[in-house]
């Protein structure tokens, strides 16, 4: 009966001991996200540009123009944008990146476009958000080649690679774009709820750590739900077309692009 006791004791103590390690390793766990996340200074260059507009998908007010075409995206240029937001696809039967918001593919004079296209037209004479609408249904050997393609013809373009951000809602397929050094972001939609909240932004701030994401971009008007709890975290912003959102959102040291339908370019 004794040893039956002291047994049990045994297993009580060691217990006692994981669940007391588990709280400790979860504390210490929690204190160095914070650390990290409130102390980041982002060194990248789209993460410290001079201007903070970038065109959604070019620019067609007042014209006949469609969005993500050359027609929208040379208007863009003539009005001063510097940035481009770009909605791609990764054909896997093709094996090229199709510029697309879905399917069926936009076409332009019946004709697909393609990413090279853009690259090779533009070259360094924009930066860009490429917006990459099914990388979350793409298997990881296809995520890969589509990798290798975008970096192939980025090359061809003579376009640098701190030119290009990756977006996606996918995270696990767009931290092999991490890896590969290319600058990403994370599509994400905050949670209203205060208490559902908690646990996803404390993974939004984790998974920064584990430096499988670069940014978060959101729908602006979502913004105030995590506005105070990314700390340094850069943020992207869309689609403003409102000029006093705009105006309040720029002075966020947090908020490094904001994507806009508008012609306000020239206020930066």
């Amino acid at each position: 009966m004794t040893k039956f006791f002291i047994k049990q004791f045994k297993v009580k103590t060691v217990i006692k001991l994981l669940i007391i390690f588990c709280i400790l390793a979860l504390t210490s766990l929690i204190s160095f996200v914070e650390y990290y996340t409130t102390n980041y200074e982002a060194s990248h260059k789209l993460a410290n540009l001079n201007f903070k507009l970038w065109s959604h998908a070019g620019y067609i007010e007042n014209t006949n123009y469609t969005k993500n075409s050359i027609e929208s995206f040379d208007n863009a240029m003539r009005n001063n944008a510097k940035g481009i937001e770009i909605d791609i696809i990764y054909d896997i039967a093709m094996k090229k990146i199709v510029v697309s918001h879905d399917y069926p593919y936009q076409r332009h004079n019946n004709k697909l476009l393609f990413l090279d296209s853009i690259f090779q037209r533009y070259q360094n004479n924009f930066v860009y958000w490429l917006d990459f609408k099914n990388l979350k249904d793409l298997e990881k050997k296809y995520t890969i080649n589509s990798i290798y393609y975008l970096d192939s013809i980025i090359k061809k373009a003579n376009v640098k690679k701190q030119n290009v951000l990756i977006e996606s809602t996918e995270l696990s397929n767009l931290s092999y774009f991490t890896k590969k050094e290319f600058y990403t972001s994370w599509w994400v939609v905050p949670y209203k709820s205060k208490y559902r909240s908690i646990l996803r932004n404390f993974k939004y701030k984790l998974y920064f750590t584990m430096g499988k994401y670069n940014s978060l971009s959101m729908p602006y008007k979502y913004y105030g739900r995590v506005k105070e709890k990314m700390n340094n975290i850069p943020i992207n912003l869309w689609t403003i077309n409102n000029i006093s959102s705009y105006k309040k959102n720029k002075e966020n040291r947090n908020v490094k692009i904001i994507l806009t339908d508008e012609n306000w370019f020239s206020l930066e």
